[in-house]
Protein backbone atom coordinates (compact mmCIF):
# COMPACT_ATOMS: atom_id res chain seq x y z
CA UNK A 1 0.00 0.00 0.00
CA UNK A 2 0.39 4.01 0.16
CA UNK A 3 3.76 4.70 2.68
CA UNK A 4 6.65 7.21 2.54
CA UNK A 5 9.41 5.70 0.20
CA UNK A 6 12.34 8.35 0.45
CA UNK A 7 13.04 11.39 3.16
CA UNK A 8 15.11 14.28 1.90
CA UNK A 9 15.89 16.91 4.52
CA UNK A 10 18.03 20.04 3.88
CA UNK A 11 18.32 22.90 6.55
CA UNK A 12 15.63 22.17 9.13
CA UNK A 13 16.30 22.42 12.18
CA UNK A 14 19.70 19.78 13.22
CA UNK A 15 19.81 18.60 9.65
CA UNK A 16 22.05 20.33 7.86
CA UNK A 17 21.75 18.48 4.88
CA UNK A 18 20.35 14.42 5.06
CA UNK A 19 18.59 12.01 2.83
CA UNK A 20 17.89 8.14 3.24
CA UNK A 21 18.99 7.25 -0.26
CA UNK A 22 17.35 3.34 0.54
CA UNK A 23 13.38 2.73 0.31
CA UNK A 24 11.91 2.61 3.19
CA UNK A 25 9.69 -0.34 4.37
CA UNK A 26 6.42 -0.67 3.49
CA UNK A 27 5.56 -2.51 6.87
CA UNK A 28 7.62 -1.03 9.68
CA UNK A 29 11.06 1.02 10.09
CA UNK A 30 12.88 2.16 13.34
CA UNK A 31 14.76 4.95 13.63
CA UNK A 32 17.76 4.15 16.51
CA UNK A 33 20.54 6.50 17.36
CA UNK A 34 22.21 8.53 20.30
CA UNK A 35 20.40 10.78 22.27
CA UNK A 36 20.53 14.30 20.67
CA UNK A 37 21.50 12.86 17.31
CA UNK A 38 18.10 13.77 15.57
CA UNK A 39 15.39 11.43 15.96
CA UNK A 40 12.88 13.68 17.20
CA UNK A 41 13.62 16.11 14.11
CA UNK A 42 13.40 13.20 11.96
CA UNK A 43 9.58 13.06 12.60
CA UNK A 44 9.30 16.56 13.54
CA UNK A 45 10.36 16.79 9.55
CA UNK A 46 7.61 14.35 8.30
CA UNK A 47 5.04 16.03 10.62
CA UNK A 48 6.16 19.71 9.23
CA UNK A 49 4.81 18.02 6.08
CA UNK A 50 1.67 16.43 6.58
CA UNK A 51 0.24 17.94 9.90
CA UNK A 52 -1.86 20.89 10.39
CA UNK A 53 -0.15 22.17 13.58
CA UNK A 54 2.69 23.66 11.53
CA UNK A 55 0.97 24.97 8.30
CA UNK A 56 0.21 28.75 9.76
CA UNK A 57 3.71 29.12 10.98
CA UNK A 58 4.75 32.87 10.84
CA UNK A 59 7.79 34.40 9.86
CA UNK A 60 9.94 34.19 13.14
CA UNK A 61 8.17 30.90 13.81
CA UNK A 62 9.62 29.77 10.51
CA UNK A 63 13.14 30.94 11.14
CA UNK A 64 13.28 28.93 14.81
CA UNK A 65 13.03 25.65 12.34
CA UNK A 66 15.98 26.71 10.26
CA UNK A 67 19.42 25.03 11.15
CA UNK A 68 22.18 26.62 12.81
CA UNK A 69 25.22 24.80 13.02
CA UNK A 70 28.80 25.56 13.75
CA UNK A 71 28.69 27.48 10.41
CA UNK A 72 25.89 30.50 9.08
CA UNK A 73 22.62 29.70 9.96
CA UNK A 74 21.00 28.41 6.98
CA UNK A 75 18.61 30.66 5.07
CA UNK A 76 15.83 27.94 3.95
CA UNK A 77 14.72 24.55 4.09
CA UNK A 78 12.84 21.86 2.95
CA UNK A 79 11.78 18.56 4.01
CA UNK A 80 10.10 16.56 0.52
CA UNK A 81 8.91 13.09 1.08
CA UNK A 82 8.46 10.80 -1.85
CA UNK A 83 5.34 8.53 -1.84
CA UNK A 84 5.17 4.72 -2.86
CA UNK A 85 1.77 5.58 -4.68
CA UNK A 86 1.57 2.05 -6.60
CA UNK A 87 -2.08 1.68 -5.34
CA UNK A 88 -3.43 5.12 -6.82
CA UNK A 89 -4.31 6.28 -2.91
CA UNK A 90 -3.22 9.59 -4.07
CA UNK A 91 -5.29 10.84 -7.11
CA UNK A 92 -2.22 11.48 -9.23
CA UNK A 93 -1.37 9.33 -11.85
CA UNK A 94 2.49 8.80 -11.07
CA UNK A 95 3.51 5.22 -9.46
CA UNK A 96 5.49 7.82 -6.93
CA UNK A 97 4.90 11.09 -5.60
CA UNK A 98 6.89 13.92 -4.04
CA UNK A 99 5.58 16.26 -1.35
CA UNK A 100 7.82 19.20 -0.63
CA UNK A 101 7.66 21.95 1.71
CA UNK A 102 10.55 24.98 1.34
CA UNK A 103 10.10 27.87 4.20
CA UNK A 104 12.83 31.09 4.59
CA UNK A 105 11.71 34.26 7.11
CA UNK A 106 9.94 35.47 3.89
CA UNK A 107 8.38 32.53 2.24
CA UNK A 108 6.49 28.64 3.24
CA UNK A 109 5.61 26.53 0.12
CA UNK A 110 4.83 23.51 -1.21
CA UNK A 111 5.20 21.54 -4.67
CA UNK A 112 4.20 18.12 -6.01
CA UNK A 113 6.12 16.56 -8.26
CA UNK A 114 8.06 20.04 -8.54
CA UNK A 115 5.20 21.91 -9.83
CA UNK A 116 3.89 25.13 -6.90
CA UNK A 117 0.31 23.79 -5.20
CA UNK A 118 -1.14 25.84 -2.58
CA UNK A 119 -1.70 25.05 0.92
CA UNK A 120 -5.33 24.19 0.62
CA UNK A 121 -4.61 22.47 -2.27
CA UNK A 122 -2.46 19.93 -0.08
CA UNK A 123 -5.14 19.94 2.56
CA UNK A 124 -7.14 18.66 0.39
CA UNK A 125 -4.86 15.87 -1.77
CA UNK A 126 -4.22 14.56 2.00
CA UNK A 127 -7.87 14.02 2.97
CA UNK A 128 -8.10 12.13 -0.16
CA UNK A 129 -5.48 10.31 1.16
CA UNK A 130 -6.88 9.61 4.18
CA UNK A 131 -4.82 12.16 6.21
CA UNK A 132 -7.04 14.60 7.28
CA UNK A 133 -5.89 17.56 8.84
CA UNK A 134 -8.48 17.96 11.77
CA UNK A 135 -7.78 13.99 13.17
CA UNK A 136 -4.27 14.22 13.03
CA UNK A 137 -4.46 10.57 14.94
CA UNK A 138 -2.29 9.14 11.84
CA UNK A 139 0.86 10.40 13.80
CA UNK A 140 1.28 9.09 17.61
CA UNK A 141 3.70 11.04 19.13
CA UNK A 142 5.90 9.96 22.46
CA UNK A 143 3.42 10.15 25.97
CA UNK A 144 -0.14 10.31 23.86
CA UNK A 145 -0.85 6.44 24.63
CA UNK A 146 -0.01 6.81 28.41
CA UNK A 147 -1.95 9.87 28.14
CA UNK A 148 -4.97 8.20 26.49
CA UNK A 149 -4.70 5.82 29.68
CA UNK A 150 -5.06 8.20 32.18
CA UNK A 151 -7.95 10.31 30.90
CA UNK A 152 -11.23 10.32 32.26
CA UNK A 153 -14.26 8.21 30.42
CA UNK A 154 -15.27 11.65 28.82
CA UNK A 155 -12.21 12.54 27.10
CA UNK A 156 -11.99 9.00 26.14
CA UNK A 157 -14.77 9.47 24.57
CA UNK A 158 -14.09 13.00 23.18
CA UNK A 159 -10.68 11.28 21.98
CA UNK A 160 -12.40 8.50 20.20
CA UNK A 161 -14.73 10.80 18.12
CA UNK A 162 -11.53 12.74 16.86
CA UNK A 163 -10.04 9.29 15.57
CA UNK A 164 -13.26 8.13 14.05
CA UNK A 165 -13.53 11.46 12.73
CA UNK A 166 -17.30 12.43 14.42
CA UNK A 167 -15.79 16.14 15.50
CA UNK A 168 -14.95 16.93 11.51
CA UNK A 169 -18.58 15.75 10.86
CA UNK A 170 -19.93 18.07 13.47
CA UNK A 171 -17.76 21.01 12.40
CA UNK A 172 -19.07 20.75 9.41
CA UNK A 173 -22.66 20.25 10.49
CA UNK A 174 -22.17 23.18 12.39
CA UNK A 175 -21.33 24.96 8.79
CA UNK A 176 -24.00 23.57 7.38
CA UNK A 177 -26.58 24.73 9.99
CA UNK A 178 -24.80 28.25 9.03
CA UNK A 179 -25.54 27.70 5.35
CA UNK A 180 -29.54 26.80 5.94
CA UNK A 181 -29.44 30.03 8.82
CA UNK A 182 -28.20 32.13 5.75
CA UNK A 183 -30.24 31.00 3.18
CA UNK A 184 -32.99 31.67 5.72
CA UNK A 185 -31.76 35.23 5.97
CA UNK A 186 -31.70 35.20 2.10
CA UNK A 187 -35.56 33.53 1.85
CA UNK A 188 -36.64 36.29 4.38
CA UNK A 189 -34.80 39.37 1.83
CA UNK A 190 -36.12 37.56 -1.35
CA UNK A 191 -39.74 37.95 0.03
CA UNK A 192 -39.44 40.86 1.08
CA UNK A 193 -38.31 41.71 -2.64
CA UNK A 194 -41.17 39.75 -4.03
CA UNK A 195 -43.83 41.50 -1.71
CA UNK A 196 -42.40 44.86 -2.86
CA UNK A 197 -42.68 43.34 -6.32
CA UNK A 198 -45.84 42.72 -6.10
CA UNK A 199 -46.86 45.82 -4.60
CA UNK A 200 -45.61 47.71 -7.01
CA UNK A 201 -47.54 45.66 -9.91
CA UNK A 202 -50.49 46.42 -8.19
CA UNK A 203 -50.29 49.85 -8.59
CA UNK A 204 -49.07 48.94 -12.44
CA UNK A 205 -52.28 47.24 -12.88
CA UNK A 206 -54.39 50.51 -13.54
CA UNK A 207 -51.64 51.68 -15.56
CA UNK A 208 -52.01 50.07 -19.22
CA UNK A 209 -48.78 51.91 -20.26
CA UNK A 210 -46.66 50.52 -17.94
CA UNK A 211 -47.29 46.54 -19.29
CA UNK A 212 -43.36 46.18 -20.30
CA UNK A 213 -42.39 47.43 -16.46
CA UNK A 214 -44.72 44.66 -15.32
CA UNK A 215 -43.97 42.05 -17.29
CA UNK A 216 -40.21 42.76 -16.49
CA UNK A 217 -41.27 42.64 -12.66
CA UNK A 218 -42.83 39.44 -12.52
CA UNK A 219 -39.96 37.74 -14.58
CA UNK A 220 -38.25 39.19 -11.34
CA UNK A 221 -40.06 38.04 -9.39
CA UNK A 222 -39.66 34.50 -10.90
CA UNK A 223 -35.96 34.62 -10.95
CA UNK A 224 -35.91 35.43 -7.40
CA UNK A 225 -38.04 32.63 -5.95
CA UNK A 226 -36.44 29.83 -8.13
CA UNK A 227 -32.85 30.76 -8.14
CA UNK A 228 -32.38 32.02 -4.75
CA UNK A 229 -34.87 30.13 -2.85
CA UNK A 230 -35.12 26.37 -4.44
CA UNK A 231 -30.67 26.56 -4.97
CA UNK A 232 -29.97 27.89 -1.31
CA UNK A 233 -32.52 25.66 0.58
CA UNK A 234 -32.22 22.72 -1.63
CA UNK A 235 -28.43 22.93 -1.47
CA UNK A 236 -28.59 23.40 2.51
CA UNK A 237 -31.34 20.36 3.29
CA UNK A 238 -28.85 18.02 1.30
CA UNK A 239 -25.74 19.04 3.06
CA UNK A 240 -27.31 18.51 6.55
CA UNK A 241 -29.15 15.46 5.71
CA UNK A 242 -25.76 14.04 4.30
CA UNK A 243 -24.22 15.31 7.04
CA UNK A 244 -26.88 13.75 9.59
CA UNK A 245 -26.34 10.18 7.85
CA UNK A 246 -22.25 10.59 8.67
CA UNK A 247 -23.14 11.16 12.13
CA UNK A 248 -25.45 8.21 12.23
CA UNK A 249 -22.93 5.79 10.91
CA UNK A 250 -20.03 7.39 12.99
CA UNK A 251 -22.28 7.22 16.11
CA UNK A 252 -23.31 3.30 15.81
CA UNK A 253 -19.37 2.66 14.91
CA UNK A 254 -18.55 3.93 18.40
CA UNK A 255 -21.51 2.50 20.42
CA UNK A 256 -19.97 -0.80 18.57
CA UNK A 257 -16.66 -0.01 19.70
CA UNK A 258 -17.38 1.12 23.47
CA UNK A 259 -19.61 -2.09 23.44
CA UNK A 260 -16.34 -4.54 23.19
CA UNK A 261 -14.76 -2.55 25.00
Amino acid sequence: GMHIKKVFIEGFKSFKEQDWPDDLSDKINVIVGANGSGKSNFFHAIRFVLNDAFVSARGEERVQLLHEGAGQKSESAFVELVFDNEDGRLPINSREVSLRRTISARKDEYTLNKKRITKEEVSGLLESAGFSRSNPYYVVVQGRVAAAAAMRDDQRLQLLKEVGGARVYDSRRAASLEVMKDAALKRAQVEELVGEVETRLKALEADQMADDRRRDLETAKRALQHAVLDREMTRADAEVAKINQEMAAIAAAIQATAAIQ
